[in-house]
């Protein structure tokens, strides 16, 4: 339906590339993901590391990712999900650093190892 629309401002893309998908986070103002399920979120922090503001479902784990460093809502919302963006249009994103500090410190690849490891130990 979405692609039936032909907005001249949304690209629906399958797999990229990882420069590909850089230069596309890159050049975005919003990433917008609102899985019912997610195990766990990499491709939000991906993006706001390239400065996209965050837009997430409020299911799974996408809030706990997300917490303060974005807006979480009902992935039915769409008038709210619109609004956000029309009210965010103009305002910048999270810094990268910003991001960086509050996601990838808390979820690095080290500490959810670590994490994994306690879990299995039990």
């Amino acid at each position: 339906y979405i692609e039936s629309l032909k907005l001249s401002n949304l690209k629906v893309v399958g797999f990229l590339e990882d420069e590909d998908l850089i230069n596309l986070f890159s050049e975005s103002k919003f990433y917008v993901q609102l899985s019912e399920h997610e195990a766990f979120g990499c491709s939000v922090i991906e993006a706001g590391i390239c400065g996209c503001n965050l837009i997430v479902s409020d299911k799974a784990a996408l809030p706990e990712v997300v917490k303060d460093n974005g807006y979480h809502c009902s992935p039915d919302s769409i008038d709210i999900i619109k609004s956000y963006i029309v009210k965010h249009i103009e305002t910048p994103a999270f810094s990268p650093e910003i991001i960086s500090k509050n996601l990838l410190q808390k979820f690095s690849f080290l500490k959810r190892k670590e994490d994994l490891i306690k879990i299995l130990n039990k």
